[in-house]
């Protein structure tokens, strides 16, 4: 096994033993809630959590090498907010017996505070992406990610709602959900979240040329919205390209279904003023959609720099798709998108 490989599957765990703690956290957002006395809590300490989580499991991989994550703990160690304290520890517990209180904080802390320093390679950690799938009880996921120089090399993504490929329609919930690593040349492997580590499925983007899915936002609307279905549009147009109706979800779970084949396009296009997106947001995914046979860049073909975190640090928006469909959107985007 290379060492890569071997990363991968330690990842892979890490973030398979965060999914009972957030499964328990949404399954009590009401009764959360009412205990902190603020709607998006639930969220806040299901990250808390699940990074503490993650954490403690990779700590020797965290001490050697930077974690850039979104999440310290100084919010929780501020006696106001106490309550959202005892209830992330309470959770946490399901996967991390007896945990005190300080080794909860410090864990969190194991995230390197000063992302200014951090270059070439580091680690990141998205503890809960896809926060208003979260709360509205749909998909979200675990994401992790080890960087290398600019690129994504290895890969954990833990996807708590969705089952695996040919189980039930991504709009529904499955019991076990699923989990997904990569590593850089090891190609991208699925396992039931029920049973990680026996019998993973190597999983890859087959979908005949000329053929596409779309996969977008639950919620999604504006400018970006108009832009985006335009190349969609312009996309399927003409007799040799068939667009089936567009998979819509939170969170970075659709390069999971663009890895696995039930979607052909994750589009992302650049914001107002070609504002940056963060790392911890796309990494991960990047490189479950690369190794899956699949091209990542931005919307005018060239390459992601993620190596000086928290942004990416260039390009315009996201593209990952097959290799025929990246060109076509390529090609429309230099051609003209109003807007972009």
């Amino acid at each position: 096994m290379s060492s890569l490989a071997a990363i991968m599957q330690r990842c892979g765990e890490a973030v398979a033993a965060a999914v009972p703690v957030c499964r328990a956290v949404q399954r009590d957002l009401a009764l959360i809630r009412a205990i902190t006395k603020g709607d998006a809590s639930p969220v806040t300490i299901a990250d808390y959590a699940a990074q503490a989580i993650v954490c403690n499991a990779l700590r020797d991989l965290f001490t050697e090498t930077p974690l850039v994550a979104e999440e310290h703990s100084g919010f929780l160690r501020d006696p106001a907010h106490a309550p959202h304290l005892q209830s992330a520890v309470e959770h946490a517990r399901i996967a991390w017996r007896g945990v005190s209180t300080e080794d909860f904080l410090s864990a969190i802390d194991l995230a390197t505070p000063d992302h200014s320093t951090v270059r070439d390679t580091y680690y990141t950690l998205d503890p809960i992406d896809g926060t208003k799938g979260f709360i509205a009880g749909r998909h979200y996921a675990i994401c992790l990610a080890l960087i290398q120089y600019g690129r994504p090399v290895v890969a954990a993504m833990a996807c708590p709602n969705l089952g695996p490929r040919g189980a039930a329609i991504p709009e529904r919930n499955d019991p076990n959900g699923t989990v997904y690593v990569a590593a850089q040349g090891e190609g991208v492997w699925e396992w039931s979240g029920r049973e990680f580590n026996h019998r993973p499925r190597l999983v890859r983007q087959v979908r005949t040329e000329g053929e596409f899915v779309a996969g977008l936002p639950i919620e999604f609307g504006g400018n970006l919205a108009i832009r985006t279905n335009d190349i969609i549009r312009r996309l399927g147009a003409g007799p040799s390209v068939i667009q089936h109706p567009a998979v819509s979800m939170d969170s970075q779970a659709k390069y999971a279904l663009l890895a696995r084949g039930d979607i052909d396009l994750y589009l992302k296009v650049p914001g107002p003023r070609g504002s940056k997106d963060n790392v911890w947001d796309h990494a991960p995914g990047l490189l479950l959609a690369t190794e899956a046979g699949c091209r990542a860049s931005d919307v005018d073909g060239r390459n992601l720099d993620l190596g000086a975190p928290p942004l990416i640090a260039n390009g315009r928006g996201i593209l990952a798709a097959p290799s025929w469909l990246a060109d076509r959107v390529v090609t429309i985007v230099r051609a003209g998108v109003e807007g972009l």
